[in-house]
């Protein structure tokens, strides 16, 4: 019995053939707005509160998840610490750390989580198709995206979960972003499933996935699809996505 188990186990993948690899905050979770609050308070408390010395421009949450959604915050922050003649005097991995600290205690302590328009019945329907392996891959530390994915209850519907932060198994190496192809590539090595697509709310950070030979869907929300010219479709969210879409997306050779 234990034989034909496995035997059937591995049958059942051969007989999959795509990838769907999910972005985790804004396009299953409403959580991307947290990102950035969390990161504007940081700033503050260390005296920063515009994007420059010269500008009024104030940092925002808006701001901070419509140019850095996706990076991690070691890369991206030490920028504005910069602009502001900051950058030497603190250890941007510490800031990091208090951010990500932040970010856990927020969900924790009071901060709803709650699925993205349709992501729920749209998951479901992925996860009992024959055809589709799928995966998450966030710019939230493996901590928050357990915590987001388990508070949810859709954590058992992904084959693989994977942050950033996670070391590349392979040179064993910290991944730098979510426009790093390697981070995708990996993923269809392992399951030798070349074809594969990225659901993603981040203009840049969809290029990891292009560059590894993926295809890129955008949730665009309230931005135009011109932000999102690498795309091969646009969608306000996910209540206009099928399982025959994804599929007749996965089936072109452009």
């Amino acid at each position: 019995m234990m034989k034909v188990g496995v035997f059937s186990f591995i049958a059942m993948y051969k007989m999959k053939k795509y990838w769907v690899v999910f972005d985790m905050d804004g396009v299953i979770s409403d959580t991307q707005k947290y990102h950035g609050q969390v990161e504007a308070e940081i700033f503050a408390q260390y005296g920063i509160r515009t994007i420059s010395p010269e500008s009024n421009e104030p940092i925002t949450p808006q701001w901070i998840g419509d140019n850095f959604a996706g990076v991690q915050p070691k890369e991206w922050m030490r920028r504005v610490f910069d602009a502001h003649n900051k950058g030497d005097q603190f250890d941007m991995h510490r800031i990091e750390n208090e951010k990500n600290t932040l970010l856990y205690d927020k969900y924790k302590a009071w901060a709803p989580i709650v699925f993205m328009p349709w992501a729920r019945a749209f998951i479901e329907q992925l996860y009992r198709s024959w055809e589709y392996i799928m995966a998450v891959v966030t710019a939230s530390n493996r901590e928050c995206m357990l915590f987001v994915l388990q508070t949810l209850w859709v954590d058992h519907m992904f084959n693989e979960l994977v942050s950033i932060y996670d070391i590349d198994p392979q040179t064993w190496n910290s991944y730098t972003s979510k426009w790093d192809p390697v981070v995708y590539e990996r993923l269809v090595e392992k399951y030798t499933i070349s074809k594969f697509v990225m659901i993603e709310d981040g203009a840049t950070w969809m290029n990891g996935a292009v560059k590894a030979w993926g295809k890129a869907i955008a949730i665009i929300g309230d931005n135009n699809a011109d932000k999102f010219p690498q795309a091969i479709s646009h969608h306000v969210d996910l209540t206009t996505l099928s399982v025959e879409g994804i599929e007749s997306i996965l089936v072109l050779d452009i």
